[in-house]
Protein backbone atom coordinates (compact mmCIF):
# COMPACT_ATOMS: atom_id res chain seq x y z
CA UNK A 1 0.00 0.00 0.00
CA UNK A 2 1.30 3.44 -0.93
CA UNK A 3 1.41 6.01 1.84
CA UNK A 4 1.08 9.74 1.13
CA UNK A 5 1.19 12.37 3.87
CA UNK A 6 0.25 16.01 3.40
CA UNK A 7 2.02 18.22 5.91
CA UNK A 8 -0.09 21.35 6.22
CA UNK A 9 0.57 24.70 7.81
CA UNK A 10 -3.15 24.69 8.67
CA UNK A 11 -4.94 23.61 11.81
CA UNK A 12 -4.21 20.21 13.34
CA UNK A 13 -7.90 20.01 14.27
CA UNK A 14 -8.56 19.01 10.64
CA UNK A 15 -6.12 16.08 10.62
CA UNK A 16 -7.47 13.06 8.80
CA UNK A 17 -6.51 9.65 7.45
CA UNK A 18 -8.34 7.91 4.62
CA UNK A 19 -7.77 5.08 2.20
CA UNK A 20 -8.59 4.96 -1.48
CA UNK A 21 -7.88 2.93 -4.59
CA UNK A 22 -6.34 4.63 -7.62
CA UNK A 23 -5.72 2.55 -10.75
CA UNK A 24 -5.97 -0.68 -8.71
CA UNK A 25 -3.41 0.62 -6.18
CA UNK A 26 -4.34 0.99 -2.52
CA UNK A 27 -3.27 4.36 -1.11
CA UNK A 28 -3.36 5.66 2.43
CA UNK A 29 -3.74 9.44 2.44
CA UNK A 30 -3.24 11.48 5.58
CA UNK A 31 -3.25 15.17 6.42
CA UNK A 32 -1.22 16.48 9.34
CA UNK A 33 -1.63 20.12 10.32
CA UNK A 34 1.09 22.04 12.14
CA UNK A 35 -1.01 25.01 13.30
CA UNK A 36 1.07 27.51 11.32
CA UNK A 37 4.37 26.37 12.84
CA UNK A 38 6.99 26.28 10.05
CA UNK A 39 9.66 24.63 12.22
CA UNK A 40 7.24 21.90 13.25
CA UNK A 41 6.38 21.33 9.57
CA UNK A 42 10.09 21.09 8.64
CA UNK A 43 10.70 18.64 11.50
CA UNK A 44 7.72 16.49 10.49
CA UNK A 45 8.86 16.37 6.85
CA UNK A 46 12.32 15.26 8.01
CA UNK A 47 10.71 12.49 10.11
CA UNK A 48 8.59 11.31 7.18
CA UNK A 49 11.46 11.39 4.66
CA UNK A 50 12.21 7.86 3.53
CA UNK A 51 9.23 6.49 5.51
CA UNK A 52 6.42 7.38 3.07
CA UNK A 53 5.99 7.28 -0.72
CA UNK A 54 5.22 10.98 -1.18
CA UNK A 55 4.87 14.14 0.89
CA UNK A 56 2.40 16.85 0.01
CA UNK A 57 2.60 20.46 1.11
CA UNK A 58 -0.64 21.88 2.43
CA UNK A 59 -1.43 25.55 2.91
CA UNK A 60 1.52 26.69 0.81
CA UNK A 61 2.60 26.57 -2.84
CA UNK A 62 6.14 25.99 -4.08
CA UNK A 63 5.66 28.66 -6.74
CA UNK A 64 3.37 31.55 -7.57
CA UNK A 65 2.60 31.87 -11.27
CA UNK A 66 1.19 34.78 -13.23
CA UNK A 67 1.10 34.57 -17.00
CA UNK A 68 4.42 33.08 -18.09
CA UNK A 69 6.28 34.19 -14.96
CA UNK A 70 6.98 32.00 -11.95
CA UNK A 71 8.29 32.96 -8.51
CA UNK A 72 9.58 30.54 -5.87
CA UNK A 73 8.02 30.81 -2.41
CA UNK A 74 10.99 30.71 -0.04
CA UNK A 75 9.20 29.13 2.91
CA UNK A 76 7.80 26.40 0.65
CA UNK A 77 11.27 25.75 -0.78
CA UNK A 78 12.57 25.36 2.79
CA UNK A 79 9.88 22.76 3.48
CA UNK A 80 10.62 20.86 0.25
CA UNK A 81 14.38 20.80 0.98
CA UNK A 82 13.70 19.12 4.34
CA UNK A 83 13.08 15.84 2.51
CA UNK A 84 16.18 14.29 0.96
CA UNK A 85 14.75 11.11 -0.64
CA UNK A 86 10.94 11.28 -0.65
CA UNK A 87 9.26 13.32 -3.42
CA UNK A 88 7.59 16.52 -2.16
CA UNK A 89 4.71 17.98 -4.17
CA UNK A 90 2.37 20.94 -3.74
CA UNK A 91 -0.41 20.02 -6.16
CA UNK A 92 0.52 22.76 -8.62
CA UNK A 93 0.20 20.41 -11.60
CA UNK A 94 -3.47 19.94 -10.76
CA UNK A 95 -3.97 23.56 -9.78
CA UNK A 96 -2.55 24.88 -13.03
CA UNK A 97 -4.64 22.56 -15.21
CA UNK A 98 -7.85 21.43 -13.54
CA UNK A 99 -8.62 24.70 -11.75
CA UNK A 100 -8.16 26.72 -14.95
CA UNK A 101 -10.38 24.31 -16.86
CA UNK A 102 -13.05 24.49 -14.15
CA UNK A 103 -13.06 28.29 -14.10
CA UNK A 104 -13.37 28.37 -17.90
CA UNK A 105 -16.22 25.84 -17.83
CA UNK A 106 -18.07 27.82 -15.16
CA UNK A 107 -17.55 31.07 -17.07
CA UNK A 108 -18.97 29.48 -20.25
CA UNK A 109 -21.97 28.13 -18.34
CA UNK A 110 -22.56 31.50 -16.70
CA UNK A 111 -22.41 33.27 -20.06
CA UNK A 112 -24.79 30.73 -21.63
CA UNK A 113 -27.35 31.34 -18.86
CA UNK A 114 -27.23 35.15 -18.90
CA UNK A 115 -30.43 36.94 -19.76
CA UNK A 116 -30.57 38.08 -23.34
CA UNK A 117 -33.25 40.73 -22.91
CA UNK A 118 -33.66 43.39 -20.22
CA UNK A 119 -37.37 42.52 -19.87
CA UNK A 120 -36.47 38.99 -18.72
CA UNK A 121 -34.21 40.28 -15.97
CA UNK A 122 -36.50 43.07 -14.88
CA UNK A 123 -39.56 40.89 -14.54
CA UNK A 124 -37.67 38.10 -12.73
CA UNK A 125 -36.08 40.54 -10.29
CA UNK A 126 -39.18 42.60 -9.59
CA UNK A 127 -41.36 39.50 -9.16
CA UNK A 128 -38.91 38.11 -6.61
CA UNK A 129 -38.76 41.49 -4.85
CA UNK A 130 -35.00 41.55 -5.36
CA UNK A 131 -34.78 45.17 -6.53
CA UNK A 132 -36.97 48.18 -6.11
CA UNK A 133 -38.99 49.26 -9.15
CA UNK A 134 -36.75 52.30 -9.54
CA UNK A 135 -33.58 50.32 -10.39
CA UNK A 136 -34.14 48.34 -13.61
CA UNK A 137 -30.53 48.86 -14.69
CA UNK A 138 -29.30 47.07 -11.57
CA UNK A 139 -31.67 44.20 -12.26
CA UNK A 140 -30.48 43.90 -15.86
CA UNK A 141 -26.80 43.74 -14.85
CA UNK A 142 -27.24 41.16 -12.13
CA UNK A 143 -29.88 38.69 -13.27
CA UNK A 144 -29.32 35.12 -14.44
CA UNK A 145 -32.02 33.35 -16.39
CA UNK A 146 -33.37 30.27 -14.68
Amino acid sequence: MLKVVSVSLGSSSRNKISRATFLDQQVELSREGTDGDMQRAVARIRELDGQVDAIGLGGIDLYLCAGKRKWAVRDAQQLARAAKTTPVVDGSGLKLTLEVRQVNALAAEFEARRCRTPRCCWSAASTAGAWPASSPSMARRSCLAT
